[in-house]
């Protein structure tokens, strides 16, 4: 038997290419996979394909054989191992790519997507996910829209959020989120995260979180920065934000704080602390002095400071209004209990009235030091000669203080 370096016999041949009559062919187990046989009497071109000889017409490849460039067996072609192995990818005899014996597909270097991946399972990043498409935008997730937009630096990662094309540096998170009517100059750099969330127009800058909120103003000029984030939110007005549920702006310059249930006397944020909350967070310190201010002058000489306003809420119709009351805490014994609080001072409804539940004391307006005390309501009566007085109580002693006659 000739062959190419090869010494062919019934028990074990080197891989190569032999030639022979055909009755000395060896056995297809005796000689290892892809080993070529040519018969000299036929002639014909054999090679063990699989444990067996498989016949070669001349000039056509080999059952299953996978060619350079390409082949066209006329059905899917399936490459791969048929025991429990993985199956490697290599490049410069290094392997890039595998895919497990579990199936788990691994890509060591950066993986370059030119058109569409479906990934059935999950999909785990070790490194970054860097959209280098025409929009420069990232889309991660299903029903999603992608911007038309040139250069629209979007980041869209959820299920059916829809961003306008011409909302540009737009970031966008979570469940049928709804970004549109995006228009030059407030056309972006805007976050929106939850479910169900809208945002049409709105100041450049906006951030929106929550539960089927929105944000619809028409900024105004230099607005930026509009923030809603709870539930059932609205913003609808220029320099305004919301925060909590159902809160609704119905004017410019608004921030509000709200926690509106239907039909719930609870709801409501009743109770507002700053500083550090209800309680210190040490319980070895007092608590520090908290002060609210409104604004100060712009920086330039002789500017007015603005007002400090505090409002009660308003009534509708013939309802009545809520009165303005001032309390301080009253002592109690001693522990580490919170201290009631004591109403001191009530400014009524409608009338303005200033009603004292103690004594009022103030500098001396003529000595100029020291300080004169208006002591404690006793009683207002009328006479039966129509002379009017009240009777105040000072250190003890009751004075009679005629107003009219």
């Amino acid at each position: 038997m000739s062959g190419y370096g090869n010494q062919v016999n019934n028990n074990r041949v080197t891989p190569g290419i032999f030639s022979d009559a055909l009755v000395n062919r060896p056995l297809a187990s005796k000689v290892p996979r892809g080993t070529i046989f040519v018969d000299q009497t036929t002639p014909q071109i054999q090679q063990q394909i699989l444990g067996s000889w498989q016949t070669i017409a001349i000039g056509s490849t080999p059952a299953g054989v996978i060619l350079q460039g390409g082949n066209a067996f006329g059905v899917p072609v399936t490459i791969g191992s048929t025991d429990n192995q993985a199956f490697n990818f290599k490049t410069n005899n290094i392997t890039r790519a595998s895919i497990s014996n579990a199936g788990a597909f691994n890509i060591v270097n950066d993986l370059t997507i030119g058109t569409t991946l479906t990934v059935t399972g999950n999909t785990n990043f070790n490194g970054n996910a860097i959209a280098t498409n025409a929009n420069r935008s990232l889309t991660v997730g299903n029903g999603n829209t992608f911007p038309a937009a040139a250069n629209a630096f979007q980041v869209n990662i959820g299920i059916q959020n829809t961003i306008a094309s011409n909302a540009l540096n737009m970031s966008v998170v979570g469940v049928a989120n709804t970004v549109s009517t995006i228009g030059s100059p407030n056309n972006g750099r805007h976050t929106i995260m939850g479910y169900n969330n809208t945002l049409t127009n709105g100041a450049i800058g906006s951030v929106l979180l929550g539960d089927e909120s929105q944000i619809n103003n028409t900024p105004g000029t230099n607005d930026g920065g509009t923030i809603c984030i709870g539930r059932a939110c609205v913003v609808s007005h220029a320099f305004s934000s919301v925060f909590g549920l159902s809160g609704s702006t119905t004017a410019t310059n608004q921030l509000i704080f709200a926690n509106a249930i239907t039909g719930s006397a609870a709801a409501g944020y009743n109770e507002v602390y700053f500083s550090e909350g209800v309680r210190s967070i040490s319980s070895s310190l007092n608590a520090v002095a908290t002060t609210i201010n409104a604004t100060g002058a712009g920086n330039a000489a002789d500017r007015n400071g603005g007002n400090l306003v505090l409002a009660a809420g308003k009534g509708t119709g013939v309802g009545t209004g809520g009165d303005l009351l001032f309390k301080t805490a009253t002592a109690a014994a001693a522990g580490s209990t919170l201290q009631s609080l004591t109403t001191w001072l009530t400014i009524k409804y409608n009338t303005g009235a200033a009603i004292f539940g103690n004594t009022i004391q103030t500098a001396d307006p003529g000595a100029g030091a020291g300080a004169w005390q208006l002591g404690k309501l006793v009683t207002a009566a009328v006479t039966a000669d129509t002379t009017r007085y009240i009777q105040i109580k000072v250190d003890g002693t009751t004075y009679k203080v005629i107003i009219s006659t």
